[in-house]
């Protein structure tokens, strides 16, 4: 693959042409024009879910927090401190390792505003950690006391840095980075997720904010790398999957699958509504979805619904019509949050 130009006034590609990688575009976003209406649809998504933190209020939880039950206070600052490092990666690897290749301009910039998106979670996390924990070095440094969260960290650390070996990526190389992506988002935070849910009472504050991060993710950014992903398929690979990509991102689903298992025992051990069951049921669906949406066999046995992930879809449909107040204009605004239906 070649790295996209900004601007490139020798292309001839017509827009409704274009390439997820190898095309040869001019650099100009042309929206309705594209060929890949999937990431029209989905940036016009993003736009609805315009949100910012000073909306949510944290009065209760900065209340709350210094009176949270030992075990509780425990899980709340091991998961911020998860979901700070889950950030901080993705943002670089959306621009230094993803966008630099996809020479799509539409995608270009549904990558650009989910890295804007994933920036405004970081931001999010850092209130937690200021406003309500009040030491954000100790919530930023705990990586380095918790041997089990520095553990975490590292798989996911490890499973972006085995990505791109040497300047000039192939399209398999591509393929699984995507598979990369797909699995942090759809499979690594929404542990976290719940567990945030399940301290909601304590927190509500938090709980929301969280509501608003897993409708990004869930509503934009998985259904993005699954059209990424699938047309990228397409285009280079007449829709097989080489098996070189396909034996690396089943290697990669079932150790963030077992890493996942057992960060989220070890990080929701006493608290109320998990359980070793519902946390394998939990994960293990989440990586068939994975599997699913990036066409690869399942790996595991269909179980019945974990009541995790009935939890994980109860917030989010919560999260779907918020009644908001205009940034610029102070006047109530509905903003839509309704399910991104994407044909690939």
């Amino acid at each position: 693959m070649k790295a996209k130009k900004i601007y490139n006034t020798k292309s001839n590609e017509p827009h409704n042409e274009a390439k997820i990688i190898n095309g040869n575009p001019d650099g100009i976003i042309n929206i309705n024009g594209t060929n890949h209406k999937f990431a029209t649809t989905i940036y016009k998504n993003q736009k609805k879910r315009t949100w910012f933190v000073g909306q949510v209020s944290l009065v209760k939880d900065i209340v709350k927090y210094g009176k949270l039950p030992k075990e509780v206070k425990r899980s709340y600052d091991l998961i911020l401190a998860q979901l700070i490092t889950n950030d901080s990666i993705q943002v670089n690897q959306l621009m230094d390792n993803i966008n630099r290749w996809v020479t799509s301009p539409v995608v270009n910039l549904c990558l650009a505003t989910q890295a804007m998106e994933e920036g405004l979670h970081s931001e999010s996390y850092s209130t937690m950690a200021e406003d309500i924990a009040k030491d954000t070095d100790y919530i930023y440094s705990l990586h380095q006391r918790d041997k089990e969260l520095a553990l975490k960290n590292s798989e996911v650390a490890d499973m972006y840095n085995s990505l791109y070996n040497g300047e000039c990526p192939s399209g398999e190389d591509f393929l699984i980075a995507c598979g990369a992506n797909q699995i942090l988002e759809e499979l690594v935070f929404p542990g976290g997720f719940a567990g945030m849910y399940l301290i909601g009472d304590y927190l509500p504050g938090s709980a929301e904010l969280i509501r608003e991060i897993n409708g990004d993710e869930t509503l934009s950014h998985v259904p993005l790398f699954k059209g990424i992903y699938r047309n990228a398929l397409e285009e280079e690979f007449n829709n097989v999957i080489p098996d070189v990509v396909k034996d690396e991102i089943t290697k990669m689903i079932i150790r963030m699958a077992n890493a996942e298992k057992r960060w989220t025992k070890y990080v929701l051990k006493n608290i109320t509504g998990s359980s070793d069951t519902a946390i394998d049921r939990l994960v293990e669906r989440q990586a068939n979805s994975v599997c699913k949406n990036l066409k690869l066999p399942l790996i595991y046995k269909v179980h019945k619904v974990s009541p995790l992930n009935d939890l994980l879809d109860k917030n989010l449909k919560g999260s779907e019509i918020t009644s908001r107040t205009n940034f610029f204009t102070g006047n109530v605004t509905e903003y839509s949050k309704d399910t991104v239906e994407v044909d690939f």
